[in-house]
């Protein structure tokens, strides 16, 4: 696996748009960020525009994504936000200039597309972390804010959360793969498919009915992406509901999961701090980790 160049202050970074719309008011304080950091800021040309939903037409949004990744004086990519659009331009997109010379993809969400094709296909890691979006001065954000810093910095970063009675402890070690479950799921049986024996599964969702949560995790059993893994990992699953009724009225989304995951045999840790929240933390997606989970709290290491 191939780890892109960690950042100096100097270097220039570009924020492009691959998905939903965004307004500049709505990235401010992110470019203030980056730049205290050091980072001179680009924004692509076509970042802020507005196509139905999308943050321009297709076209536009891939040649941003094409431009930040052959323009030579950018070192990294930072996906302004998510929702959906990434899949609609992957296919167009050449990677040629960027596997001669690899930098930081930053997303989470919709972006996941782009880590797998990047962690699966081109052997090339990327960063599962918070987007310009997110990255208000609240409190609570600060720590998943400065969590980005660190690691497009190469600054050591290790993570600890507390126990969860879902859990099942041990040690494992192993290349991190996943992000969003839904991004995952739809991806099974096609040309940008992942392969997860020996590795580390992260997986984090948003607004999902829990029957068709259920039926994703089934998607992944039916498609042994559960076989060999060293160890999973699971982040949050915000907004979940059951509108449909299909569950009695308690039931969650990590029940759900771990009804999935509980007969494994290899260590599993729930509230992971990644996600649709306040509160996500990067992860180095391709990169080896080891993952420790007992009575006492987990660490990522």
């Amino acid at each position: 696996m191939i780890l892109p160049p960690f950042l100096k202050a100097g270097d220039k970074v570009a924020m492009v748009s691959p998905g939903k719309v965004i307004l500049k008011k709505e990235i401010t304080q992110a470019i203030a960020y980056f730049n205290s950091w050091g980072l001179e800021v680009v924004i692509g040309p076509n970042a802020l525009k507005k196509w139905n939903r999308f943050a321009g037409s297709d076209a536009e949004r891939k040649n941003d994504f094409q431009w930040a990744l052959d323009d030579p004086s950018i070192k990294a990519v930072i996906c302004n936000r998510g929702g959906y659009g990434s899949i609609r331009i992957i296919e167009s997109l050449d990677f040629d200039n960027f596997k001669k010379s690899p930098k930081w993809i930053v997303g989470y969400s919709d972006v996941t597309i782009f880590h797998g094709h990047l962690n699966h296909h081109l052997r090339i890691a990327s960063i599962h972390g918070t987007m310009p979006l997110n990255m208000k001065s609240e409190d609570n954000r600060k720590t998943s804010i400065e969590g980005l810093r660190r690691t497009l910095f190469g600054e050591e970063y290790g993570n600890e959360w507390e126990a969860h009675s879902f859990n099942i402890n041990g040690k494992a070690k192993g290349q991190i793969i996943g992000g969003n479950l839904s991004i995952l799921a739809s991806l099974i049986g096609t040309s940008k498919d992942f392969l997860s024996g020996g590795k580390i599964l992260f997986m984090e969702d948003l607004c999902e009915e829990l029957y068709h949560l259920d039926r994703m995790l089934y998607q992944l059993k039916f498609s042994n992406k559960f076989e060999g893994l060293s160890g999973v990992i699971i982040g949050s699953f915000s907004d979940m509901t059951d509108v449909s009724g299909w569950f009695s009225a308690n039931t969650t989304a990590y029940q759900i999961i771990n009804a999935h995951l509980s007969e494994l045999g290899v260590p599993v840790s729930f509230g992971f701090p990644a996600g649709h929240e306040a509160q996500n933390h990067p992860l180095v997606l391709g990169k080896e980790y080891e993952l420790n989970v007992s009575e006492l709290g987990c660490t990522l290491k």
